[in-house]
């Protein structure tokens, strides 16, 4: 999918604009409807809706 990213490479992003306390929790949940986005190609393996929380001191 054109313009997910990987959550390491997005917490360095965010670490990189100075936020802190970041916490990303992918939900488990949204695997059911990425899998109709792309039926029979697995890319609910690979791609994840998340909550997204950080500080910006």
């Amino acid at each position: 999918m054109a313009g997910a990213s990987l959550i390491d490479d997005l917490q360095w992003f965010m670490t990189d604009a100075g936020l802190v306390e970041i916490r990303i929790e992918p939900k488990d949940s949204s695997r059911a409807f990425i899998k109709d986005w792309a039926p029979g190609r697995g890319v609910e393996e690979y791609v994840v809706s998340a909550s997204i929380k950080a500080i910006k001191p």
